[in-house]
């Protein structure tokens, strides 16, 4: 079942972070510059699967201001040699 939900989905990774608000997976998906505006094989974009009134949608509205904010906030480790 789990399967044939996954093959019909035809949703991008954006997607189904979006669907299991997953803000963390979202987020790194939107730094790698994933593109919000794909939908999937039933014309729904990642915003149009959030949750309504969530952090998910939220950030998808405006995605930009969001990674913009995030790069500068994220707790990034750094190594040096």
């Amino acid at each position: 079942l789990a399967m044939r939900l996954m093959r019909d989905g035809s949703t991008t990774p954006l997607g189904w972070s979006a669907i299991f608000g997953n803000e963390h997976m979202l987020t790194f998906l939107l730094r790698a510059r994933a593109d919000p505006d794909i939908p999937n094989n039933r014309g729904l974009r990642p915003i149009d699967m959030a949750p309504e009134s969530s952090r998910i949608r939220e950030i998808l509205q405006n995605p930009s201001e969001h990674i913009y904010s995030m790069e500068y906030d994220s707790e990034l480790v750094t190594e040096t040699f």
